[in-house]
């Protein structure tokens, strides 16, 4: 019980931590998907190295424990879904309206994040004949790599529901759909990666 109060706690303060970190990324200005690979990424990047020895430190014990998933009830999707919210908050928040639906849902989030239990042979990449990878090496850089990721999805889409999809040349709508998939298959890689990572103790 007292480990599952120490994950709960974790997860809170990694919820804020990534809040925080979305809040700290410019993106008012953001009017097209060569800027967003151009200048966004550049801003994020530059920040990665305080991210992650500023990352919320782990003070429970693991327990390898098997545990019947219900749903999508595991460490990686759960933290995907939390980094979408955290999104989501901060939009809601900037244009001033309510959170409180958006503030339910993350505390489900982290109660589930804290009883989760392991999967075996777990992997949610897509089949595709492109080919990434994922530079990470432990837990910390594979979630700093999926709060990236969905930052730059969560901004892609907003350039495109913003602008008129007839006035937006058929290069630049060809170049959004190869990145929205190019970063698609890069979040199922990480969303397994950091599954792995967590139950390997890797942080």
């Amino acid at each position: 019980m007292k480990e599952n109060i120490k994950r709960k706690n974790f997860f809170k303060k990694l919820y804020l931590y990534s809040l925080n970190f979305v809040n700290s990324i410019e993106t008012q200005n953001i009017n097209a998907i060569s800027f967003i690979k151009k200048n966004l990424l550049k801003k994020i990047n530059n920040k990665k190295k305080n991210f992650i020895s500023s990352f919320p430190e782990k003070k429970f014990k693991l327990e390898l424990r098997n545990q019947k998933i219900v749903g999508m009830n595991t460490i990686g999707l759960l933290l995907d879904r939390m980094t979408i919210l955290s999104l989501k908050i901060n939009l809601l928040k900037k244009n001033k309206k309510n959170v409180n639906n958006v503030l339910f849902e993350i505390k489900s989030i982290i109660n589930a994040l804290s009883i989760a239990g392991t999967i075996k042979n777990l992997n949610y990449k897509k089949i595709t004949r492109y080919k990434f990878k994922s530079k990470s090496k432990n837990f910390r850089e594979s979630f700093f790599e999926l709060l990236y990721i969905n930052l730059l999805l969560w901004e892609s889409q907003e350039v495109l529901y913003n602008r008129n999809l007839l006035k937006i040349n058929q290069r630049e709508l060809r170049e959004y759909i190869k990145f929205f998939s190019e970063l698609n298959i890069k979040r199922n890689i990480l969303i397994t990666k950091i599954e792995n990572y967590y139950w390997k103790n890797k942080w």
